[in-house]
């Protein structure tokens, strides 16, 4: 008689059952005994997929067997879509309103689509003094020149001859 333990998380507690594998309606079994456990209906999981029915059960304890792991983890949650709703939907009354001021449109503002400026790429400096290539620093790396940095802001003064 092989057993297999089947843990099943309900709202953050563990419900634990020993089934026989070898059970000729193990998926009716495992619901029953859910059922005493929990009042509510809820969907049961393994992992993503939806246990739903015998052959989906099957094939978790079957994945479960193979990956030898001690149990099988299910996960419950309620059941959204069976829900009491009332068998007759409310209807919405409503009532003319007449009145002798006209009605005034909703004023749109166009939104400003600003799209993102690109940055200017500068192309790589290279040391005035040994030709090294200098990556933002101040200091050649090859021959320690200071580099001077040429800012297009500041306006450069010709001298006249």
């Amino acid at each position: 008689m092989p057993l297999i333990k089947i843990k099943v998380e309900w709202n953050g507690s563990n419900k634990v059952l020993n089934l026989d594998r070898s059970h000729a309606n193990l998926y009716g079994r495992l619901m029953m005994e859910l059922e005493q456990k929990i009042e509510e209906e809820f969907l049961l999981f393994s992992g993503p997929l939806i246990v739903s029915d015998e052959d989906s059960l099957v094939a978790a304890i079957e994945d479960c067997v193979n990956a030898h792991q001690p149990f099988l983890q299910l996960v419950a949650r309620p059941n959204k879509s069976k829900k009491s709703t009332p068998s007759t939907p409310a209807k919405l009354v409503v009532t003319p309103t007449t009145s002798s001021q006209p009605q005034s449109k909703p004023v749109t503002t166009p939104t400003k689509s600003t799209e993102p400026q690109p940055k200017p790429v500068s192309g790589a400096k290279f040391c005035p003094n040994c030709g090294t290539s200098i990556n933002g620093s101040k200091f050649c790396p090859n021959c320690g020149e200071k580099i001077i940095e040429s800012n297009p802001t500041t306006t450069q003064k010709k001298e006249e001859s």
